[in-house]
C-alpha cells in the first residue's frame, strides 16, 4: 500500500534490479524452490551458489519495499477454519457472501484497508484507493464482489477501482508476492502449524515498518463475524 509516486520510484527500481540480475520477474515461491527464473541451470550456477544468489536479491528487493514507504498489509485466512464455518452453517453464505476462499480474502482485505486508512488518515476522506490482485480462475466473479463492496455507505467513498494483473508484468504485484509470502511463513508459525526460525527476510522487513498491519482470520474470528450478522439481522 502507498502513493501512486512512491509506486512509481518502486517499480522503475524492481525493474531494474531484476534486469541487472537477468531476471524477467520475481516470485517467491520459485526463489525458495530454486525453480523457474531461479533454476540453477537457468542462471548457470550451482545449487548452493542458485540459493545464495535469490537470498541477496530478495533482500534487495524487500530494501526497496521498505525505502520507498510501501506498507504491506497482510491478511492470512485460516482456510480449514473457513471450510468448517461454512460447513457447519448454512447460513454463513448470506452472511459473507461468496463461499470462496480466495474471493473473501480479497473482498476482506479491500475493507480493511479502507478502515485502515480512514482511522490513520482521516484528512485524506474521499480520496480514492485502488487496488490490484494477482489473476485467478475466478476473477470475474471475484470482480462482481468488489463492486458490491463499492456499494457499501461505508466504503463507497474510498473504494476507486479492482482490477486484476498478470504479476509477470506488474512490479507492484511482486512486491505484494514478497511481503505475502513472507507473512504466511509467520502465520504458519503464529498459529503452531510451522516450527522454525524467524525468517531474516521477514525480520528486516518488519523493523523497517514494511507491514502496515498483520491479520489472522481464523474460525473463532469467522463465527464473531457470522453472530454479529446474525443480530443485525434480527435473528
Amino acid at each position: 500500500m502507498g502513493l501512486p509516486d512512491f509506486f512509481s520510484e518502486a517499480e522503475k527500481q524492481w525493474g531494474d534490479l531484476l534486469k541487472s540480475k537477468g531476471l524477467d520477474y520475481f516470485r517467491a515461491c520459485e526463489a525458495e524452490a530454486l525453480t523457474g527464473q531461479f533454476d540453477s541451470l537457468r542462471l548457470q550456477l550451482e545449487p548452493r551458489a542458485a540459493r545464495a544468489f535469490e537470498e541477496s536479491l530478495r533482500f534487495d528487493l524487500g530494501k526497496i519495499i521498505c525505502e520507498q514507504h510501501l506498507g504491506g498489509f497482510a491478511v492470512s485466512l485460516h482456510l480449514p477454519g473457513f471450510r468448517k464455518v461454512f460447513a457447519e452453517n448454512a447460513d454463513a453464505i448470506d452472511c459473507f457472501g461468496t463461499d470462496d476462499p480466495a474471493i473473501w480474502a480479497c473482498t476482506r482485505f479491500i475493507t480493511l484497508c479502507i478502515d485502515e486508512v480512514n482511522a490513520e488518515l482521516p484528512s485524506s476522506e474521499g480520496v480514492p484507493l485502488a487496488f490490484i490482485f494477482d489473476c485467478h480462475s475466478n476473477w470475474e466473479v471475484a470482480e462482481r464482489a468488489y463492486r458490491v463492496v463499492a456499494t457499501l455507505p461505508r466504503f463507497a467513498s474510498r473504494f476507486g477501482s479492482a482490477t486484476h494483473a498478470d504479476d509477470k508484468k506488474t512490479p507492484a504485484l511482486q512486491m505484494a508476492d514478497l511481503c505475502a509470502y513472507e507473512a504466511r511463513h509467520l502465520t504458519l508459525q503464529r498459529i503452531g502449524e510451522r516450527d522454525e526460525k524467524e525468517r531474516i527476510e521477514f525480520t528486516c522487513m518488519d523493523r523497517a515498518d514494511a507491514f502496515s498491519r498483520f491479520v489472522i482470520v481464523r474460525e473463532q474470528e469467522l463465527l464473531e463475524d457470522l453472530q454479529n450478522w446474525r443480530i443485525s439481522n434480527g435473528e
